[in-house]
């Protein structure tokens, strides 16, 4: 099984083998430079203050 990031357009794969996937990244240097620039890019980066602030707001939302 796969899912599919719209906003960097890789895979994300949830296989259960993860072995090969493994040794892929080891074998790739370049896959890994470009995986670690889409995660910087695309996954946004909280301060603690702003964790507690949404952990803050869900709970007070239920």
């Amino acid at each position: 099984m796969a899912a599919y990031s719209s906003r960097s357009g890789h895979c994300c794969n949830w296989d259960c083998d993860y072995a090969p996937l493994i040794l892929r990244l080891a074998d790739d240097p370049a896959l890994c430079r470009r995986l670690a620039a889409n995660a910087a890019r695309d996954i946004p980066v909280y301060s603690w203050a702003e964790i507690a602030e949404q952990f803050e707001r869900f709970f007070e939302s239920l």
